[in-house]
């Protein structure tokens, strides 16, 4: 008997492997491509989620400052120190100087009746064109400031008095509830670039004014306020009307017998304010200052910042009703018509890493500066009572 033995070859021809080889790349190729694209498409969706928080985050402080301008503060405004050779300026403070807002001081807007010439603190202050150029195009960007009483403490239980007709210091004496940070307080307590609105009485009339604190001192009462005339923003100026000097001569109207009192004012500056990064580039970030103390960044990457302003006038007949972006100041219109600010624009964009172009976020809003005076312009239907 014979046997029959076959040999069967089993396996792949060249042509077979290279095939294969080729399939094999393009589906790696494909994955890694998909792989990428979803990194990259995550990457966007996390900075696009890291843009909408930062800048909601900042619109939230600037729509709280907005909504709180006025409160506290008399109608029209506070007299600041007047009749001087330097007027009085925001946006400075002692380290920086006054370069905060584009770069040099503004000065207090004013009102001249008659002869006088008075410098005025008001509610909403705005800064048309008061920022830095960003784009030729565009212009210069916007700046507003919003001044409020400090909401969050109250020293009327200390009494204030100062050393005869000079300003270069005030003393509090007295106390306040347990519940009430004091003066020294480190959180909440006074601090260098602070505004202070003193107020008393002469003759049977109230008088104020307004100075900027440069130092205090003391561990409890009686505490020791510094107000030198060398403020940044050249409040305690001697000399002219409205300010501190005018305040205390020719007599103190502060003495021991009948103390002044003291209230913080918030004055508060949003703007945009440049950075340059370790490669040169050079980009811009929202900025917010209170009174007299260095800004502080809110937001970085900012491309555009842009107000308008709610102007009502109930006082003509008809009443009129203007939106403008300057607050009619450049032809001498009354900033406290302003009855509501537009953030007209609001932009901020993240470059994107290893590639050309931008993400970008636009925030347009309204808020109604709720403190300011109020008239009804939707008036109901009449109602007879019987």
């Amino acid at each position: 008997m014979r046997h029959k033995f076959s040999i069967t070859t089993r396996g792949f021809s060249l042509l077979e492997m290279t095939i294969s080889l080729a399939l094999g790349l393009i589906v790696v190729g494909s994955a890694v491509q998909i792989f990428s694209k979803g990194l990259d498409a995550t990457f966007l969706v996390q900075q696009r989620a890291q843009m909408q928080q930062d800048v909601r985050g900042a619109e939230t402080m600037l729509l709280k400052d907005i909504s709180m301008a006025g409160a506290g503060l008399p109608a029209g405004g506070l007299a600041l120190i007047s009749g001087t050779s330097t007027k009085p300026s925001y946006g400075c403070d002692a380290t920086n100087g006054c370069k905060d807002v584009n770069k040099t001081a503004i000065n207090f807007p004013s009102q001249t009746v008659g002869s006088v010439t008075t410098n005025y603190l008001y509610a909403i202050i705005p800064g048309y064109a008061k920022g830095p150029v960003l784009n030729s195009t565009q212009g210069a960007t916007d700046a507003i400031t919003v001044a409020y009483t400090d909401p969050n403490v109250s020293w009327s239980g200390y009494g204030v008095t100062f050393t005869g007709t000079t300003t270069t210091s005030a003393t509090f004496t007295g106390s306040v509830p347990a519940n009430t940070p004091k003066l020294n307080d480190t959180g909440f307590g006074l601090k260098i670039g602070d505004l202070l609105w003193f107020s008393g009485s002469r003759s049977g009339s109230t008088i104020w004014a307004i100075g900027e604190v440069t130092g205090i001192s003391g561990t409890a009462s009686p505490y020791t306020v510094s107000l030198a005339t060398t403020d940044p923003m050249q409040l305690n100026q001697t000399g002219g009307t409205s300010g501190l000097s005018s305040l205390l001569s020719p007599s103190s109207a502060c003495p021991t017998s009948s103390p002044c009192t003291a209230t913080r004012i918030l004055l508060i500056t949003y703007c945009l304010d440049s950075q340059t990064d370790g490669a040169g580039n050079v980009t811009y970030r929202l900025t917010r200052q209170v009174s007299g103390q260095a800004p502080v960044p809110l937001v970085d990457n900012v491309s555009d910042l842009r107000f308008r302003y709610d102007i009502y006038d109930s006082t003509r007949t008809p009443p009129t009703q203007t939106y403008t972006t300057d607050a009619l100041m450049s032809s001498g219109g009354s900033v406290n018509l302003i009855r509501k600010v537009d953030i007209y624009h609001f932009t901020i964009r993240s470059p994107l890493t290893g590639t050309k172009g931008y993400q970008g976020i636009d925030i347009q809003t309204s808020v109604a500066a709720r403190n300011l005076a109020f008239s009804d312009r939707y008036p109901g239907p009449t109602i007879n009572a019987y």
